[in-house]
């Protein structure tokens, strides 16, 4: 038995009895008994709205969880977790950035070369073919 059955089963016994509601102990009785019964039926109104709220927030965090997952595809936003990692996980790093590929021709021997964000912040890169160094004209467009 719940306590809104509890609760019932008491008021049930308490109007049953043949007290005399006009005496003042049985009205402080009968008083206590309402605000019990009052009481147990807010507690279960409580359970039930509560019980709504953890199923919505499971959905919600369902649907959080396939946002960041469309969102984020293909990268990781967090500490980069590598063995000897010495990050203050104040600083976050994007581990998942994946990294531009782009192809040039040697204007010496016409070699197609393979550059990547890394081998701009070399100050000379060399034709892997004829060894000759290359050059470019950054104009700012991509």
């Amino acid at each position: 038995m719940d306590l809104k059955e509890k609760a019932s089963y008491i008021m049930g016994l308490l109007e049953g009895s043949k007290l005399d509601f006009s005496k003042e102990e049985n009205k402080i009785l009968k008083s206590l008994a309402d605000l019990m019964q009052k009481t147990t039926e807010k507690i279960y109104e409580l359970e039930q709205q509560n019980e709504e709220n953890s199923i919505l927030i499971d959905e919600l965090d369902e649907d959080l969880a396939n946002v960041e997952q469309d969102l984020y595809s293909g990268e990781d936003f967090g500490c980069c977790a590598k063995e000897g990692c010495d990050c203050s996980h104040e600083e976050m790093h994007n581990v998942g950035e994946k990294e531009e590929n782009y192809e040039i021709s040697c204007p010496e021997c016409g070699r197609t070369v393979e550059l990547n964000d890394d081998i701009f912040e070399k100050e000379d890169m060399v034709c892997p073919e004829c060894g000759k160094k290359i050059e470019f004209d950054f104009d700012g467009n991509d």
